[in-house]
């Protein structure tokens, strides 16, 4: 098994993995070129000067698979938004429930994934702004996740499968015939993958790793 690594999410990922979900995606970089003739150059080592490969999408997946960064068995420690208690009283008081019925959660520190996005961390017992989750310190790490599977494709290749694995709620849509997303289901993939990857857009088709994860307790 690899040494555990940090990785950073999103709060709506936060929220997905706490709630279950099992694939998370992340854009191939570099991403391979498409050739003129239609095949794809791709050189893993950024070097492009007589170590690329040429294929067809099947072979392309097979070659990135042998690059894949993270293999199965790797572990992640989740880096996610954050903030340190505004003292030992409001930290008391949340582990005695002080706070009310939403039964606020306890750790070593304010977590934004467990609270409605903009609110802010001085209203539920933290300083007085989100940390960046680069900052987060290992120890305050509520999440450790281990690598189960691991894919590569085009993201526009998603099925409702995929993106119920990834933490949507199918409970307002069902699955088109032909296996591939619902327009609901879909419609919040997209949205989702241009807000998390501005540099690498939905209508750009780019190639992403797929993992399949679980939550190490």
């Amino acid at each position: 098994m690899t040494t555990e690594k940090g990785i950073i999410l999103k709060p709506w990922e936060v929220r997905a993995v706490l709630n279950g979900a099992t694939q998370l995606r992340r854009v191939v970089k570099p991403q391979p070129i498409h050739t003129p003739i239609g095949t794809w150059l791709y050189d893993h080592s950024c070097n492009w000067i007589g170590k690329c490969s040429y294929g067809t999408n099947a072979e392309m997946v097979v070659e990135l698979l042998q690059h894949c960064p993270y293999p199965i068995g790797s572990r992640w420690w989740v880096r996610e938004a954050w903030c340190p208690w505004a003292d030992a009283m409001t930290k008391d008081a949340a582990e005695h429930s002080m706070f009310g019925e939403d039964n606020l959660p306890v750790g070593p520190a304010v977590y934004a994934a467990d609270f409605v996005d903009g609110c802010p961390p001085l209203d539920v017992g933290g300083c007085e702004r989100w940390r960046s989750p680069v900052t987060m310190p290992h120890d305050f790490s509520r999440i450790t996740l281990e690598v189960t599977s691991t894919g590569a494709g085009r993201v526009q290749e998603i099925t409702y499968e995929d993106i119920l694995a990834m933490g949507w709620d199918a409970r307002s849509s069902q699955p088109m015939s032909s296996g591939t997303a619902g327009e609901d289901a879909l419609a919040w993939a997209i949205t989702r993958w241009n807000a998390d990857n501005p540099k690498y857009p939905w209508p750009s088709n780019p190639w992403n790793w797929v993992y399949g994860v679980r939550r190490v307790e």
